[in-house]
């Protein structure tokens, strides 16, 4: 349950947004609590809100008063929201997060991609695969949160499923 001033924060950031995705956000922002993750407002040119939790200092979550650019679109020119977040932990999502892992990969023309060298993951890689239909698979470090486009309400089950699976592997590493 969030307190007054989550409430507040979120009250304004849903103040920037298209009443459309009101439900949306609040729902998710609701859940991320729920899971130990308070949001944070950022220090940038656009609003944006990253939902962090503090034991695990990672944030699993980005809520953006614009979305990104992408499919020839300029950052925020179609007035939706973003939506960033971590699952590497899962190994099965849907066409939009795939998409999603796809359009960063390329979005650098495959630059920023394998490991970086961080030392954060240890013995075991974290991160995204993606595959080619040709059988190319790509490794996307998972640091970087990864925007998803065109979701909507039907997608809020998965995308759960995805922040639970998520922030139940950051509890354990």
């Amino acid at each position: 349950m969030m307190n007054e001033k989550q409430k507040a924060l979120m009250d304004d950031f849903l103040g920037h947004i298209d009443p459309e995705y009101h439900a949306l956000f609040s729902d998710l922002a609701n859940y991320l609590v729920d899971l130990g993750y308070t949001p944070h407002k950022n220090k940038t040119h656009d609003f944006t809100i990253d939902f962090r939790n503090a034991r695990t200092p990672k944030t699993l979550l980005k809520m953006e008063e614009k979305e990104q650019k992408h499919d020839g679109y300029r950052c925020g020119q179609r007035g939706i929201p973003g939506l960033r977040l971590k699952f590497y932990a899962s190994t099965a999502y849907s066409a939009i997060f795939q998409k999603g892992i796809q359009k960063v990969i390329e979005e650098f023309d495959g630059r920023y991609t394998g490991c970086y060298g961080c030392g954060d993951c240890g013995a075991q890689l974290q991160g995204y695969t993606y595959r080619y239909p040709d059988g190319t698979t790509v490794f996307r470090c998972g640091r970087e949160l990864i925007s998803i486009f065109n979701f909507s309400d039907q997608d809020l089950p998965e995308i759960k499923a995805l922040l639970k699976t998520q922030a139940d592997y950051f509890a354990k590493v």
